[in-house]
């Protein structure tokens, strides 16, 4: 019965360190978006928009709830921009619109969460959005590492790992485990 034990805390403390390293793997890796019409959900991290036309492109900001609000914040400070509201309750809309240059411009979503950003250009687009903001990702490694950290010391206690004891003593070792054994 002891080695039930053992291997359920074990499996505990593994499926413990995989859902760590998903969360960063999933945090971290960022989603490519590219093509004429570009449609997807910002939510706290960077969007680096790429805009390969000679002329601006319009993108559009929507998101729907009587609580909805939000503010878009950009490289360029010009083209920071509040939502404005129409209709009211549960069916109400929040929208914006930026004007994005040609070239490379940074969008953050300051304040709200979940707006869909949706932008046409007759030329290629291309979006990369970060799932999470550099603080919210520095947040989750730690945290990732500190369960992943405990999962591997929970398994070494669990399997009785001899390394334990001579972290207790400090790395010291006796006069009697120095001498060859006859």
């Amino acid at each position: 019965m002891k080695n039930a034990n053992v291997i359920a805390r074990v499996v505990v403390a593994l499926a413990v360190i995989v859902g760590a390293a998903y969360w960063i793997i999933n945090s971290v890796r960022t989603q490519t978006y590219a093509g004429t019409e570009l449609e997807f959900t910002m939510s706290g991290g960077d969007v680096v928009m790429k805009n390969a036309a000679s002329g601006p492109v319009m993108a559009q900001f929507e998101t729907r709830g009587s609580s909805a609000s939000f503010t878009i914040t950009s490289d360029n400070p010009k083209q920071t921009v509040r939502s404005a509201r129409s209709g009211s309750g549960a069916n109400s809309v929040n929208t914006a619109e930026i004007e994005l240059p040609p070239g490379e411009t940074t969008l953050q979503l300051a304040r709200g969460s979940n707006v869909k950003l949706t932008a046409q250009s007759e030329e290629h687009l291309e979006a990369k959005v970060a799932p999470v903001s550099a603080s919210t990702l520095r947040l989750i490694l730690i945290v990732s590492g500190v369960l992943i950290l405990g999962g591997l010391y929970f398994i070494s206690a669990a399997l009785e790992h001899p390394w334990k004891s001579w972290l207790r003593a400090g790395g010291k070792t006796s006069a009697a485990e120095k001498r060859p054994s006859m």
